[in-house]
């Protein structure tokens, strides 16, 4: 996607179902690693499921979304998606599921087979480039685990620079901001007992009203 005033990175989120909040399945917490790099960032999330009741097998749907103005994106944006069910390869299929123009959104699909009372870790990884758009360039990380049983006990995000990365100064989840004051270090940002919804900002001018451009 390029990188005009108007267009964002493609986003990846937290595993979900596909339709509805699962009955029995809850989402304990999830640990996601943003690297990032000169030219793109690598996102690999870790989620800790646990089953309660009988052994089910559970639909799983990582989303993929993304948006500009550069017409309808075809194939996927992410680059090597993989995914691992306690460490064992598990294969995924993508589905595409809205686009249009100016947006699309996907979703890497897989099946997880849950034994009677049993915890799984569940993990996925993939790079994707940066966004750009008048809070210069962007990474996110769309939170979407609202619709596994109850709340999430512990979201975590650890972002880490490397060499040639972009200087990130603020961070954001929804309609609050938090300024970053030193970017070249290593970042942790962490949410407890929540509905694990909201899309998560990295950016490098505030965009908060009355701030202007820092």
């Amino acid at each position: 996607m390029k990188r005009n005033d108007t267009s964002i990175a493609p986003i990846g989120g937290t595993a979900t179902p596909l339709n509805h909040e699962h009955l029995y399945v809850a989402m304990v917490r999830e640990t996601i690693h943003i690297d990032l790099y000169k030219d793109n960032y690598e996102t690999r999330a870790e989620f800790i499921f646990t089953n309660h009741g009988e052994a089910r097998d559970v639909l799983m749907g990582f989303p993929e979304r993304g948006g500009g103005m550069d017409g309808p994106q075809k194939t996927s944006l992410f680059e090597g998606f993989s995914s691992t069910v306690d460490g064992m390869p598990i294969a995924t299929k993508r589905v595409r599921a809205t686009e249009d123009y100016l947006s699309y959104e996907a979703y890497w699909t897989k099946t997880v087979p849950f034994g009677k009372n049993q915890t799984r870790r569940v993990q996925v990884r993939y790079r994707s480039t940066y966004g750009a758009g008048i809070d210069g360039v962007l990474a996110a990380y769309d939170f979407t685990g609202g619709n596994w049983l109850g709340k999430v006990s512990e979201s975590v995000v650890i972002v880490t620079p490397h060499a040639g990365a972009p200087l990130f100064t603020y961070a954001r989840l929804d309609e609050k901001e938090q300024k970053i004051l030193n970017p070249k270090k290593p970042q942790r940002f962490v949410w407890r007992n929540w509905e694990a919804e909201g899309l998560f900002f990295l950016y490098q001018y505030s965009i908060v009203k009355g701030k202007g451009r820092r």
